[in-house]
């Protein structure tokens, strides 16, 4: 028999009993436990998220992975809306310098626009630091990732934000996306996105 079942007999008998402050005591008693059970859950998935980035970014020739959001709008860019883009999570490697915090509600400009589009159609794009407009709101991430090239990924959609992966890296002279690369990229994205299938209401998400 389960805890709830046991719980809620033991309700039932105090109400019967007319033990009205008992109950009130039974009911705040599941209420910490089941936030306790959503807590670790939550922290449990926090550890995975980072353990499977961390592991792609070990994996590969990257020097950094990062696992952003964009929302307002439906994530997606449309006429009329303003999408702004946020890293989540970030692994990089020992000599890299973080970067999440300047990423935090960046407005797309018209370049990240059209990427974070093909990135909804077709699941990927490829950043190109050379192809970014110099100056703009992209091509000053990218520099300030000291990454030259970008390989992003579809992870999930829900009704509100796109989940999205970025795995960044420092030479051009890298073959960074050969079979065996996107493999296993391709096998981080499907348990990245039943990780977040827990937590949100998905419209779309990659499978493994």
């Amino acid at each position: 028999m389960s805890d709830l079942s046991i719980e809620l007999q033991a309700a039932l008998a105090l109400v019967g009993s007319g033990s009205f402050a008992a109950l009130v005591h039974l009911g705040r008693d599941m209420l910490r436990r089941r936030a306790g059970r959503l807590y670790d859950r939550g922290y449990s998935d926090i550890s995975a998220i980072y353990q499977h980035i961390q592991g792609l970014l070990s994996e590969l020739s990257a020097n950094r992975v990062l696992l952003l959001k964009s929302e307002n709008g439906g994530g997606i860019p449309a006429p009329g809306c303003i999408v702004k883009s946020s890293v989540l999570y970030e692994v990089c490697d020992s000599p890299a310098k973080p970067i999440s915090q300047s990423w935090q509600l960046v407005p797309l400009d018209q370049d990240y626009s059209a990427i974070l589009s093909e990135v909804v159609t077709r699941g990927r794009a490829v950043i190109r630091l050379d192809d970014l407009h110099e100056g703009a709101a992209t091509h000053e991430l990218i520099k300030a990732s000291d990454a030259t090239h970008s390989y992003v990924f579809r992870v999930a959609a829900t009704p509100h934000a796109l989940l999205y992966l970025s795995v960044q890296y420092s030479s051009l002279d890298e073959d960074p996306m050969d079979a065996v690369a996107y493999a296993a990229t391709r096998g981080v994205l499907g348990r990245l996105g039943r990780i977040f299938a827990r937590h949100h209401q998905l419209v779309k998400r990659e499978q493994a």
